[in-house]
This record gives structure tokens, sequence and C-alpha cells, in this order.
């Protein structure tokens, strides 16, 4: 859901059985998570998606695309004045980088990563080696449009 701020099952624990009755081409996440936030929520998320990329990769014929968000949180903010402009170009990319390495970590292996608009080629190229650290070559990214 895309209101959340916490990553939850639509349908509980009933997941598998709705993603086994549809047959999608992929499962999609739509996700919060800033690496710097409260530790305990990024906990509470990472072994949620955990469970569902373990389940995807185990059997299940839909693929794993993961939409990551990272919102700034109020700190970060604070320490740009609340330039949210200054926080995407400079703050942002970091982050994300951060997620994403964070999240493989803790067992979460999306075959395609759904991530924010970046203003910096350079940036562009360090979310894309951290998707593809590790020898995961064959996850993909899509960008997603802000604005």
């Amino acid at each position: 859901m895309s209101g959340q701020d916490e990553f939850q099952f639509e349908f509980g624990e009933d997941f598998a059985e709705h993603i086994e009755a549809f047959h999608p081409t992929f499962c999609r996440v739509l996700v919060r998570y800033n690496p710097e936030g409260e530790a305990a929520l990024n906990r509470r998320q990472s072994a949620r998606l955990q469970r569902l990329s373990d389940y995807l990769h185990g059997g299940s014929r839909s693929l794993f695309m993961f939409e990551l968000l990272v919102p700034p949180d109020k700190a970060q903010l604070a320490k740009l004045k609340g330039d949210k402009k200054a926080f995407d170009l400079e703050v942002r990319p970091r982050l994300m980088v951060q997620a994403i390495e964070q999240l493989q970590e803790a067992g979460v292996e999306p075959d395609v990563w759904k991530i924010e608009g970046l203003d910096r080629r350079l940036d562009c190229e360090k979310v894309v080696a951290a998707v593809h650290r590790g020898g995961r070559d064959r996850v993909g990214c899509i960008v997603l449009g802000r604005g």
C-alpha cells in the first residue's frame, strides 16, 4: 500500500496464497527505508521483506520488484534547513546506496530495483554498482520518475 510508512503484507500471513492465485509477473513492494532512520523500523521491514524474497526465489513463478523510497528524517532535513532539493541532490544518493546494501545484507534480493531518479550520472553509477555488488549482475534497475 502506497500510503504506509512501514511495509506490511497486504494480505498478512496469506501473502503467498494471493501471489499464487494470480501468478503476477512481478510482485512489487513499495518501501520507505532510510538507513539512518529508526533502526527498529528498518529491522522489522527487513525481516518481512526477507521472508518475501525467500518465498519468491524458492519456487514462485513471480519475480521480485522492489520500489525504494528514501525519505528524509527530521534530523537530516534540519541539517539542510528544510531544503528538500538539497537532500535529494546531496544526501539521498548516498542513503540509497546504503539502503540497498543494508537490505541485501538482510537477505532481501529483488530481481529489479525501482529507484528514484537522480540528478548526477556518478550517483546513478554508484546505485547500479550497489545493486550489482557481490555477483548480482542479473539484477536490473528501473528509474522512477519524480515530479
